[in-house]
């Protein structure tokens, strides 16, 4: 099974957490189901710069690399390309201000709390399940 290493990028703005919906193509990965924002790492491309550039691809939000906060590593597996993959994600946050407005520019934007991501997390993306299981430690 091939590994795909990817960053993802945690929106936090007051209680609430950013996620996409991923209703594109099945081929993305994880198609269906609701993630950080985020995607694969260039070869010749560093983690941080990586969910940097993603953040800007996929949302409204223009922030600085160093806005990013890195939070830890977790390996799954998932599918890429409508194969089996290990997934090897590099996860970061950033919080925004209340103030900001904030749209999906891939995907839909997915607004939850802690306590609506705990009760729906068999909908959550595999790395991004992972995240809150083994980094945030949420049971």
């Amino acid at each position: 099974m091939r590994q795909v290493n990817i960053a993802l990028g945690l929106i936090k703005q007051g209680d609430n957490y950013l996620l996409q919906f991923r209703n594109g193509d099945p081929k993305i990965g994880a198609a269906g189901l609701i993630g950080c924002f985020g995607g694969k790492i260039a070869d010749d491309e560093k983690p941080k710069k990586a969910v940097w550039r993603e953040i800007k691809e996929e949302t409204s939000l223009r922030p600085k690399q160093s806005d990013f906060n890195f939070l830890g590593i977790v390996k799954v597996e998932s599918d890429h390309q409508l194969e089996p993959v290990k997934v090897h994600a590099r996860a970061y946050e950033i919080t925004a201000t209340p103030d900001t407005a904030i749209k999906a520019l891939e995907g839909e934007l997915i607004t939850m709390t802690r306590q609506e991501i705990l009760q729906r997390k068999a909908e959550l993306t595999p790395a991004t399940r992972a995240l809150f299981e083994e980094i945030f430690q949420w049971a």
